[in-house]
């Protein structure tokens, strides 16, 4: 039992290396070259739930492609780290400090940094947008106070007609003028 434990050890550590520690995430789905938001707002959460739950590996058919995890590759340094630690065994120190793993990370930092200017572009973008949407409100509620002042003018005029009318129809009734009393 004892000899399964480090051979099984020594497998992964090979299978990772080989993948050039690179595989893919439960929800990497919308990663995709395939539209699901063009199914509608359900689109993208069936297809994460559907692939998550599907038994057969599908992401090459549809465009997922593997990547790194940044998490994961910390966890394999800090794995490398432990395993030097109780084992003394140089392959583990050299293997935490190689060139591969360091290019590693900072292809991840380059990939991170770049996902983060890309976040924040589109952060800019929306504010920009809603501080336009903003002023177009303020404009919209500036001019609904002018149309409702022109409104109430026109409506002040019109019923300031309708009295003078009035009164002109009542004049006329003393005078005897309406209605062929003359």
């Amino acid at each position: 039992m004892t000899e399964v434990i480090p051979a099984s050890l020594e497998k992964l550590i090979q299978y990772c290396e080989q993948e050039g520690f690179m595989g893919y995430d439960p929800y990497d789905t919308l990663n995709s070259s395939l539209n699901f938001h063009a199914f509608g707002k359900l689109g993208p959460l069936l297809a994460i739930q559907i692939q998550k739950r599907n038994p057969v590996n599908i992401r090459g058919m549809i465009g997922i492609r593997k990547g790194i995890n940044p998490k994961g590759m910390g966890l394999f340094l800090k794995a490398y780290s432990i395993l030097y630690k109780k084992t003394l065994n140089k392959k583990y120190l050299e293997n935490l400090y190689s060139d591969r793993k360091i290019d590693r990370v900072e292809e991840i930092k380059a990939t991170a940094q770049e996902e983060l200017d890309k976040a924040y572009a589109e952060i800019e973008e929306n504010e920009n947008k809603l501080l336009s949407g903003q002023k177009g409100i303020e404009s919209g509620k500036e001019k609904l106070q002018e149309g409702k002042k022109q409104y109430e003018q026109g409506l002040k005029s019109y019923e300031d007609e309708i009295k003078a009318g009035e009164l002109s129809i009542s004049n006329g009734k003393k005078r005897g003028c309406i209605a062929g009393k003359e």
